[in-house]
């Protein structure tokens, strides 16, 4: 069963394909438009997310499984 989480979760992040809207601030998940594909195979992906952290320069979205 964990393994199937991970693997859903790892889908999510290979697949995320999101866009950031242009802002000199953080973004944050309401800023984030998700690839179709990736809301096809994960409807509520959207409710997944808790926040929008910088990691090595690069906005990343950090998820709830």
């Amino acid at each position: 069963m964990k393994k199937s989480i991970l693997l859903s979760v790892m889908t999510v992040l290979v697949g995320l394909g999101f866009t950031l809207t242009a802002s000199a601030q953080m973004p944050t998940c309401d800023d984030l438009v998700w690839n179709p594909t990736v809301l096809a195979d994960n409807p509520n992906v959207g409710d997944a997310c808790l926040e929008v952290v910088n990691i090595g320069g690069e906005p990343v979205a950090k998820f709830r499984a």
